[in-house]
């Protein structure tokens, strides 16, 4: 499946399951459900989507840290 199949499965559920803006692109086609983004754009991405926003940066932040400590330990044995 690799990166790039992974990409498209997150952009795909953004999109045109959640109905939220992906990289800045409002109208993704239809929709499963209708959701609206409510709070300062600095933590919900505004215009640009979840992606562009404090939370999901966060969460891939904590992400890169969790496998470095993986990496590290597992360097160790």
């Amino acid at each position: 499946m690799g990166v790039c199949g992974l990409h498209f499965a997150w952009n795909f559920a953004l999109g045109n399951i959640y109905g939220l803006p992906v990289s800045g692109f409002a109208d993704n086609g239809k929709k499963i459900f209708k959701t609206q983004q409510i709070g300062s754009n600095i933590f919900t991405g505004g215009d640009f989507g979840p992606e562009g926003g404090l939370v999901i940066t966060l969460i891939l932040l904590i992400a890169i840290a969790l496998l470095i400590l993986k990496l590290k330990k597992d360097s160790k044995r």
